[in-house]
């Protein structure tokens, strides 16, 4: 699907119209070994064994489902929508029935000409093993496979006429899939009102009918594209999607006028330039030794591979020994990162995420992750550097990235290797090293485009190079925590792409690669996103900073609330406290398996007859932040569901550290009624890590101190200190 997303938007900027989806092998047998029908009559006039293709076929017809589905929603939002005035709904309508619906039936369906089939079109794909077709049948008693009984439902739904289609099985893989599938599609329906995501954009429904009318008037005749697209005059369309809707009611059968367009143009290159080789062995047994052939190949090679000779051949044309150039030694070093003992999936994945990081450092601009596009960037950006020195810098700034992959992001903390090494003489080297291990955890990849460009100011040795990447490390830190604890992620990467075409990529130079311009910079976004103060930003914080929306930075959250903090006055409340009090913010605690998993003090489905307080759950604060904190795992599951009471016995063992305290708690915790095995004791006892957990065991056990209300004030105090905290990494102050 990402790659038909390339695909629209080639065929719309350069032309290029076609995309190879790979090869099937598919052996043609009258009857093959295990087919069933309930009726002679339901056998199909051909019937293909699928050698080689599978998965590749059931997700073009899953696709086909979510496809047919959504065009028909598209479609009657617009009929209900319809005026006097204007027939392009009913253009539409017929457009859609007569055309697309039509083939997409096609891709799931086959249609039985017998009078007695009902439904008469029946799933394209069984397993033969388990599902049979049927005549007339029900769907339960004759499709067992997940994937031909949704096909079945499906169908059938559709020749019933109903409103509402079935999706598949939850928990099944279609199902899964299925939901994959539609989640992407989304986008193609919202790509009018979209302007950043993880996958590569689609063109919004304006481009699409500017492109058709200027490529039919271009070459004064209709295109491929207006002819399987519309088969109509598209001003009026234009006019539509280009207008500005006087009312809500205008802007709504505009947006609605949109995303069928969008979904049509996907579906056009689904259709007409999509294709598959198709491989038709007169045997089942040859199919077999074709497959072996096709699948014991070598691999394939990544852009980075090809792009070599180009690079080889440009030194020696200039009479440059390659193999003892510096070229080839920082070649090397990019070859490193993506070493030949990789497995092909696993390379080709780190060949995107590298080149894509890569592009994103060098001109602020968003590669796809496709081969053709990665390779002909490549050459595009070789070639513009006109002098053998300028073309050896670029192959350098590739080196540079792949060490920053090699020492930072691919950095293991150990005991003996605490922090990155470069910088391990600097006051800040831990926290720095902690910054880098939760940005990744994270997942945040875009984090890396900026501070790698700060990183290879650290290789080639500038001066105050060292403190300069340690803020830059806390200043990303900083903005991505402030920004994620209050918003989605939408934007966000769009910062890192803006910062670094604008100031900072290998093109604009490294005149404002500075600390203190990237600091400016971030907090200048955060105020445009709302975040001017510590008031507009803990307003948004304490509801969206949850578990369930942001589960490592709720975890990092916790770690600054800890560092440095001790009992509050107000039970079950931490202040900040003076410097070694509480040392979290390390490496150490970070990767510690004495705080590896994020508890929910109230459970989140707490058992039958609980006697939790039931505001916790009426009022929403269950995932709050106020209601974590960190545990060892295995603790963690060991508390689980268990009470208030329990729990607080659990947190005062982790907490205490006077024996003659502990030595009473077990006679405390037989009063209350809570048994721990001493093997949990014993884990309990020997966390390196227990200070978080004095301000909660401040409450009382024998009462339901645990409520609504202290989450509340918890989820404030904590918000209070992480801005505090965090603020100044941006600030300076």
């Amino acid at each position: 699907m990402e790659d038909i997303f390339c695909g629209v938007e080639e065929l719309i900027q350069e032309g290029v119209n076609h995309h190879f989806l790979g090869t099937m092998i598919i052996a043609p047998q009258n009857e093959p070994d295990g087919i069933r029908y309930d009726d002679r009559r339901a056998r199909p006039t051909r019937i293909d064994v699928i050698i080689d293709g599978q998965q590749r076929i059931s997700s073009i017809i899953l696709l086909a489902c979510a496809l047919y589905e959504k065009i028909s929603v598209a479609t009657n939002r617009l009929l209900r929508r319809r005026s006097n005035t204007t027939d392009f709904l009913l253009i539409a309508n017929d457009l859609t029935k007569d055309n697309y619906l039509k083939n997409l039936k096609k891709f799931f369906s086959y249609t039985l000409n017998s009078g007695a089939a009902n439904p008469p079109e029946k799933p394209k794909i069984i397993r033969c093993e388990i599902d049979q077709w049927t005549l007339s049948g029900n769907v339960n008693d004759n499709y067992n496979s997940d994937l031909s009984f949704f096909l079945a439902q499906f169908i059938q739904s559709l020749h019933n006429g109903d409103t509402k289609l079935p999706t598949p099985v939850a928990g099944t893989r279609v199902s899964t899939n299925y939901k994959a599938i539609n989640s992407i599609l989304k986008r193609v329906e919202l790509a009018h009102t979209l302007t950043e995501s993880h996958i590569p954009s689609f063109p919004h429904a304006s481009q699409i009918l500017r492109w058709s009318m200027s490529e039919s008037s271009n070459r004064n005749e209709k295109t491929p594209m207006w002819d399987n697209l519309w088969n109509y005059d598209l001003s009026e369309y234009q006019n539509l999607v280009d207008s500005d809707p006087s009312d809500k009611y205008g802007e709504i059968t505009q947006s609605h006028l949109c995303s069928l367009i969008q979904l049509l143009c996907f579906s056009y290159f689904l259709f007409d330039c999509c294709c598959l080789t198709s491989i038709e062995p007169k045997s089942e047994i040859s199919g077999f030794d074709m497959f072996q052939s096709l699948n014991a190949t070598g691999t394939p090679l990544t852009a980075v591979e090809t792009f070599k000779p180009s690079v080889v051949g440009y030194l020696t044309s200039n009479n440059i020994n390659f193999e003892q150039s510096e070229t080839n030694s920082n070649y090397k070093k990019v070859e490193q990162l993506l070493k030949p003992q990789l497995s092909a999936s696993v390379k080709n994945k780190l060949t995107n995420e590298f080149l894509t990081t890569f592009a994103t450092t060098y001109t602020g601009e968003k590669l796809q992750k496709k081969f053709s596009k990665q390779l002909k960037w490549l050459n595009t950006k070789y070639s513009q550097n006109t002098t053998f020195e300028q073309r050896e810098e670029f192959i350098r700034r590739m080196a540079d990235l792949a060490t920053y992959w090699l020492e930072v992001i691919d950095y293991q903390w150990s005991t003996s290797n605490s922090v990155l090494p470069r910088i391990n003489d600097c006051a800040e080297a831990e926290l720095a090293t902690l910054c880098v291990l939760y940005l990744r955890d994270a997942g945040h990849t875009m984090a890396h485009s900026v501070l790698s460009r700060f990183y290879s100011q650290l290789i080639r040795g500038a001066e105050s190079s060292k403190n300069e990447f340690i803020e830059a490390c806390k200043a990303v830190v900083a903005f991505f925590t402030l920004w994620r604890s209050a918003y989605s992620t939408s934007g966000l990467d769009d910062v890192y792409r803006d910062l670094l075409s604008e100031f900072m990529s290998w093109e604009k130079g490294n005149s404002d690669l500075k600390a203190e311009r990237l600091k400016h910079y971030l907090l200048d976004k955060l105020n445009q996103k709302g975040c001017v103060n510590r008031q507009t930003w803990r307003k948004r914080a304490e509801i969206y900073l949850t578990y369930e929306n942001v589960q490592e930075v709720c975890k990092f959250v916790l770690f600054i609330s800890s560092h440095d903090t001790d009992t509050s006055p107000f039970a079950g409340l931490m202040e900040p406290a003076r410097t070694g009090t509480s040392p979290y913010l390390t490496p150490r605690a970070w990767e510690s398996d004495d705080l590896n998993s994020i508890e929910h003090i109230a459970p989140q489905k707490p058992e039958p007859g609980h006697d939790w307080d039931q505001g916790i759950y009426n009022e929403g604060r269950v995932e709050r932040i106020g209601n974590l904190t960190l545990l060892p795992l295995d603790i963690n599951i060991s508390a689980a569901n268990r009470s208030w009471r329990a729990k607080w016995i659990y947190y005062r063992h982790l907490a205490e550290t006077n024996q003659t305290v502990l030595n009473e708690l077990r006679n405390q915790a037989a009063a209350l009624g809570v048994n721990l095995a001493d093997p949990t004791i014993e884990r309990l006892q020997r966390s390196s890590y227990m200070h978080h957990m004095k301000p909660i065991t401040t409450l009382n056990a024998t009462q339901n101190n645990w409520n609504s209300r202290i989450i509340e004030a918890r989820t404030k105090r904590i918000c209070a200190i992480v801005w505090k905290r965090l603020y100044p990494w941006l600030t300076n102050t």
